[in-house]
């Protein structure tokens, strides 16, 4: 313990010249604590312990505790924002004091300061960088990686946009953010670099997607640029920023062949697919006209990449909803990603109103919730998706409901006039109970076991 704690302070303790005299006694104190905090417990092992050695032992514990306080409080006063100090002086309260408590505070602090000096570091590195003094800012998530891939800092920015702690990325490989297939050959465009030199993306800024904890994918607008060093020794940075939403745009991520390798969240609120359910799929299955979409994808191979964003290959279509009736689109193919990995970029415009909607199976479950339904019911979508239809209407029309979802395909509505599946207007429960009154409409899945209704 003394070695350990004593290198502490010798390695890390960067202070002022003017602090000298203070560091000298920390040092002292810290380890007269240490030594004292030993010949205590080496006291106790005898067989016979002399009363007055055991005082004298108690007091020497006391004063050298005190006076390695007093000195932390001292120097700690005079730089209060020096992360290994923060660390020396909670492993001080962790192995002296026995307070891991007041010791956790102090780590937790030392970490805030080396995120943010790390953080106004690497913005100063990209400061000095004329081609990226405009490119940075707040929300600027800033990761740098070795010519092997493997993150060496990541800022606060990075981690929230990701949704990982910064010693989850760390020392990891950087494909982790990425989906496939990217994910599985960027370690290759890596060597490729190192080895020949050949430039594909650097220093540009291109839209591609990234891969959250949650594992749904997004997109990010990335700049990726060399830092430093030559070959093995090559060091990037990367820039990324999230790309702004479009309440009304939806967004899926195709090969050139069609193949979808990724789509948005929207595509969930807008035609009910969860996009884990769209990796490998088709994107022309999800028309109502499947060869339509065959056709254009096929066209999008004639033109370059500006005549694409100018709108050469678009359509007003209608695309499948997994539980109710097809929805309205206008798609426009664009092309992404990088100069080695072309991709095919549907952006799919809504033309209609979402309306709130929720999908229940045969026994009450909810299997579907949108965004819209959640925000009325004061819900998380993920907490609302893991109900049932009892726990979301008064009682007794919850435990009635149950029945009702069994026994659907047999009744008739005109048998029950008051029935919310005439359009009556409905009470539902918010999250806190509170009611909230919905005119339902009912629809029935015939192609499933299952029971959907919009609002």
């Amino acid at each position: 313990m003394k070695a350990r704690c004593c290198l502490i302070l010798h390695g890390y303790c960067k202070i002022g010249a003017g602090a000298h005299s203070s560091y000298r006694s920390l040092l002292v104190y810290h380890k007269a604590s240490l030594v004292a905090n030993r010949e205590f417990w080496r006291l106790l092992t005898k067989d016979t312990i002399p009363l007055e050695r055991l005082g004298h032992s108690f007091k020497r514990i006391d004063e050298m505790e005190s006076m390695a306080e007093k000195t932390y409080k001292l120097v700690l006063d005079r730089y209060p924002t020096n992360a290994k100090l923060l660390k020396s002086y909670g492993k001080f309260l962790e192995n002296v004091k026995n307070d891991p408590w007041g010791a956790a505070r102090y780590y937790a602090e030392a970490e805030k300061q080396e995120e943010l000096a790390e953080s106004q570091a690497a913005e100063i590195r990209v400061a000095d960088e004329t081609s990226l003094a405009g490119m940075v800012d707040d929300k600027s998530a800033l990761i740098t990686i070795d010519a092997n891939g493997i993150m060496q800092t990541v800022n606060k920015a990075a981690c929230q946009l990701m949704g990982y702690k910064k010693g989850e990325l760390e020392g990891k490989n950087v494909s982790m953010l990425m989906p496939a297939p990217f994910s599985i050959r960027h370690n290759s465009y890596l060597r490729n670099h190192i080895t020949t030199g050949q430039v594909k993306i650097l220093n540009t800024t291109r839209e591609v997607v990234a891969l959250h904890k949650d594992r749904y994918v997004f997109p990010v607008s990335l700049y990726v640029g060399k830092y430093s060093g030559d070959g093995a020794d090559s060091v990037f940075m990367g820039i990324m920023k999230p790309v702004e939403s479009d309440s009304e745009m939806i967004r899926a991520w195709m090969l050139t062949t069609g193949t979808m390798l990724c789509a948005d969240q929207s595509f969930l609120d807008y035609a009910g697919w969860d996009p884990d359910e769209l990796v490998g799929r088709a994107f022309s299955s999800l028309g109502v006209d499947s060869q339509e979409l065959d056709d254009l994808i096929a066209m999008c191979a004639r033109y370059h990449e500006d005549e694409l964003a100018a709108g050469a290959v678009q359509i007003s279509t209608n695309i499948k909803h997994k539980y109710a009736d097809s929805v309205p689109v206008h798609i426009k193919f664009e092309l992404g990603g990088t100069d080695t990995q072309r991709i095919l970029v549907a952006q799919m415009r809504r033309r209609a109103e979402t309306p709130a909607m929720a999908t229940f199976d045969s026994k009450g479950r909810c299997l579907y919730a949108n965004t819209l339904l959640a925000s009325m019911l004061g819900h998380k979508v993920k907490d609302l998706r893991s109900k049932d239809i009892s726990q979301l209407l008064p009682q007794p029309y919850g435990a009635l409901h149950m029945k009702w979802f069994r026994d659907a395909e047999h009744m008739d509505p005109k048998h029950t006039p008051t029935s919310c599946r005439n359009s009556l207007t409905s009470v539902m429960l918010s999250s806190n109970g509170t009611p909230v009154h919905v005119k339902a409409t009912i629809t029935p899945v015939h192609s499933s076991p299952e029971h959907g209704f919009s609002f």
